[in-house]
């Protein structure tokens, strides 16, 4: 995401790698974040074109070594896209009832195909 070539013209493309992170956070109090370790905790990695490169592999492998699930994606533009569509679907609802995506997901009213 660089409208413009804004972040190119400055740092060239190259050294760039893309990743997408999955981790439940909410703000407990003002100036408090509250992190929760889930099994769906996932920092996704990925070339730009899509390649499974040497760098990316040995920056996944040390994340896996500190205790990070990293797997590596060849779509890492696509994933970038859903979780901004998913922030934008649930990030207003739980605003408004004041839930967490954990509490909407585990409420009895959500469907059960989400389990």
């Amino acid at each position: 995401m660089d409208p413009g070539g804004v972040i190119e013209r400055h740092l060239p493309i190259h050294h760039v790698c893309g990743a997408v992170v999955q981790k439940v956070a909410e703000v407990s109090s003002p100036g408090v974040v509250r992190h929760t370790i889930t099994s769906a905790d996932r920092f996704a990695l990925g070339e730009l074109d899509g390649r499974r490169s040497e760098r990316i592999v040995a920056v996944s492998d040390m994340l896996e070594r500190a205790g990070l699930a990293t797997p590596i994606s060849s779509q890492i533009r696509p994933e970038k896209w859903f979780k901004l569509w998913a922030n934008l679907v649930w990030n207003p609802i739980s605003a408004l009832t004041q839930a967490t995506v954990l509490e909407m997901h585990d409420s009895p009213r959500a469907p059960t195909s989400w389990a």
